[in-house]
């Protein structure tokens, strides 16, 4: 069916057909109208072929772009009887044709304008190679799709080649092959992978027929220079692609040492350095051929109460990154030969602590085009640790006595308590006191003197009043209430990262009176109700005192007692004695008295005057103690007095 569809064709060319041949002009007998006939045909053939050898010309054009893009080497130039093969160390080969120009064609009344388009590439401003085509007078345009947008030359073969993932491969056809529709002997070009197809040459004209321009894209194909072969375009086009030993004048690596094997550690999201010698000497390193390898890797999470906070990762693998390599250098700035610093980068989400091996592993591309891998022998252990602000948790007292007994005065105590971390195996591992590189504290030192020794061993610092000063003075001397100074602490660890506390420092008197009124109606509600107390709390007076409700919030170890001095004495001389006492509600300093009415309360009844020596006394005390010590420190030594009154 082909071939009778290429006669019918034909024929229809010569100007006249088989079914009418008497018809056609006396001019031609029927000798040259088989001569024409077997032209046209001949010229199809041709078209035919010639499209083949243009249709690989430009898939090996698309490879060879592939392969500078790649920054793929030439390993080999094989000249063949029509043109060359050439081979990459990584993409495989290519054919090309030797670039020979095309016929003129013979003169025909009826000819047509054979002159096709001739396709290359050029690269764009972006850096990126797209196709071009050479017009008739010479002028080079950019091949465009049904869009009109750039076609990129790399990618793969789709439809939208514009936006750099899909890059059609440019075809060409001749009419024959694509059916009744289009003129046999023209030739026609579809950049959407033969979704649409235009015509590029075949109008009719008074000038014959004309031949193709040369079989092949490529015109000239330079493999004289020992560094690099040039593949020239016909458009003038150069195309520059270096040969592998060129390349590969640098050594081969043989072997990669690690010079400091020192435990690094790391504070979370900070940076350590790895210093290595690559041999040979002359082969260089750089962050393309160097990567990091994982031996072991083991992470504690943080242990809240038995509840392991798991940090973010998917393969331990991404808690590091390699993420610089340079030469390593001496003192007065020289590189080292052969020594390099390896810069890691700590990766994580999450309050976590890792520790693992890592070595390293240079990459490098043999002359067949394979990866070949030189692993170093041994690891190096790098520990990531939290930062100060992670491991670290600040404890104290909102407000404390001036004194803990009658003289000895109460140093201000800011307890930190390292925080624990478990691995999945149940081990336990805690935040390192010796990570903290310096402490910091900034406060009136005319008030205030800090004591931060005994960070690393006792685990708190301490903060003494000056007595001499006039705020502790009024204190003392009852003239106040309370007494407040700051001091602002930093903890900073060894990558610098900042725990950093304003501590409002408050003293309260550590003996108080307090004046309670109380009306004779809500007390005698509970005369003669032996099962039923009479509660009082005096909360809201001592809060004067800096004894808030939070007071001990801060505190995660801690001890509150309280108690009151025998009051049997006011069943004599007040309706009601205290029966029970509480302090606390959980962390809410929160002190109720519970009362027992014995007799009817008087208004105008007092428990003082004149039994002022004998006033009942309620003690508060908060005691806390520092990690992994066991002496107490006693934060709060409260005394109360309660003078009482009966009123309306």
């Amino acid at each position: 069916m082909k071939n009778a569809f290429r006669f019918l064709c034909i024929a229809a060319l010569a100007g006249c057909t088989l079914m009418i041949v008497p018809s056609c002009s006396d001019d031609y007998d029927d000798s040259e109208i088989k001569e024409r006939l077997d032209k046209v045909e001949n010229r199809v053939t041709a078209l035919e072929k010639w499209c083949s050898i243009i249709n690989s010309e430009i898939a090996s054009l698309k490879r060879l772009i592939t392969a500078l893009e790649n920054k793929d080497y030439v390993t080999g130039v094989e000249t063949l009887e029509n043109g060359y093969k050439i081979t990459f160390s990584k993409s495989g080969s290519i054919t090309i044709q030797n670039g020979k120009d095309g016929g003129d064609g013979e003169d025909g009344k009826d000819g047509l304008d054979g002159y096709t388009p001739i396709i290359g590439v050029a690269k764009h401003t972006d850096g990126l190679y797209y196709w071009t085509t050479q017009a008739k007078d010479g002028k080079t345009n950019w091949l465009t799709d049904v869009d009109g947008n750039m076609i990129r030359t790399t990618g793969n073969d789709g439809v939208d080649g514009s936006s750099g993932n899909n890059a059609p491969t440019p075809i060409m056809k001749t009419g024959i092959e694509l059916g009744n529709d289009y003129i046999p002997d023209a030739v026609y070009l579809s950049v959407d992978s033969g979704e649409s197809w235009k015509k590029v040459s075949g109008d009719r004209g008074e000038q014959g027929v004309q031949g193709p321009k040369g079989d092949s894209l490529f015109k000239n194909v330079d493999n004289s220079n020992d560094d690099y072969v040039i593949f020239t375009l016909q458009d003038g086009t150069p195309i520059e692609i270096s040969k592998w030993f060129a390349s590969s004048q640098e050594p081969v690596p043989t072997g990669i040492i690690i010079l400091d094997y020192t435990t690094m550690p790391i504070v979370k999201g900070g940076q350590a350095q790895i210093k290595l010698r690559v041999n040979p000497s002359g082969f260089k390193v750089t962050k393309e051929n160097i990567e990091l390898d994982v031996w072991n890797s083991d992470t504690y999470f943080l242990d809240d109460k038995n509840n392991m906070s798991r940090a973010s990762y998917v393969t331990p693998s991404d808690y590091y990154e390699l993420v610089k390599i340079e030469p390593d250098k001496n003192t007065t700035n020289e590189e080292l030969e052969g020594q390099w610093i390896a810069t890691i980068q700590s990766k994580g989400v999450g309050n976590y602590r890792n520790l693992s091996e890592l070595s390293l592993v240079v990459n490098y591309t043999d002359s067949k085009g394979d990866v070949q891998r030189i692993s170093c022998p041994q690891s190096i252990l790098v520990e990531t640790v939290p930062t100060v602000e992670e491991g670290i948790a600040f404890s104290y007292s909102k407000v404390q006595t001036i004194y803990t007994t009658e003289t000895n005065i109460n140093p201000y105590m800011l307890f930190t308590n390292f925080k624990f971390y478990k691995n999945t195996e149940g081990e336990i591992w805690h935040y390192n006191m010796k990570l903290i590189a310096e402490v910091k504290t900034e406060l009136d030192e005319s008030l205030l003197t800090a004591d931060t020794e005994s960070l690393y061993d006792k685990h708190y610092i301490s903060f003494t009043p000056n007595m001499e000063a006039s705020i502790w003075k009024e204190l003392t001397e009852g003239k106040t209430k309370k007494a407040s100074s700051s001091a602002k602490i930093k903890l900073i660890d060894f990558a610098g990262c900042c725990k950093e506390l304003d501590l409002p420092i408050v003293y309260c008197p550590s003996n108080i009176n307090l004046n309670l009124k109380l009306s004779a109606k809500e007390v005698n509600k509970y005369y003669q109700k032996t099962s039923e107390s009479y509660f009082i709390n005096i909360g809201n007076e001592l809060a004067e005192y800096g004894l808030v409700q939070d007071v001990i919030s801060e505190l995660t170890m801690r001890v509150i007692q309280g108690f009151t001095e025998d009051d049997s004495w006011m069943e004599y001389h007040f309706p009601m004695v205290i029966e029970e006492m509480g302090i606390c509600t959980g962390k809410i300093f929160n002190p109720i008295l519970g009362f027992h009415v014995y007799k009817e309360a008087i208004p105008g009844t007092r428990n003082y005057e004149p039994y002022d020596e004998t006033l009942p006394t309620i003690t508060i005390g908060i005691t806390s103690i520092a990690q992994e010590l066991v002496t107490p420190f006693s934060l709060v030594a409260l005394n109360i007095k309660l003078y009482m009154e009966i009123i309306e």
